[in-house]
């Protein structure tokens, strides 16, 4: 089933981002092509700061199955 949402935001924190994280991400958005955006937020929660960014090249279908394989690998996420 695809949802109503306009984009997805992945929030990541920046001690526990590295190459096996994006390749985990990388594996699940390619399964859940489509047409939404994909924005990150890249947290330092030891320097209080956060990064917006949106993927250029990523967009995807934004269903239950890409929200259940998110959850599953433990990726914290927002829908707007």
């Amino acid at each position: 089933m695809i949802l109503v949402q306009k984009k997805i935001t992945i929030k990541i924190d920046s001690s526990t981002l590295n190459l096996d994280e994006v390749k985990k991400l990388k594996k699940i958005f390619s399964k859940h092509k489509g047409s939404k955006p994909v924005y990150f937020d890249i947290l330092d929660t030891k320097n209080e700061f956060k990064l917006n960014m949106i993927s250029q090249q990523t967009k995807v279908s934004i269903t239950k199955d890409l929200l259940s394989s998110l959850e599953k690998e433990e990726f914290l996420y927002k829908l707007n």
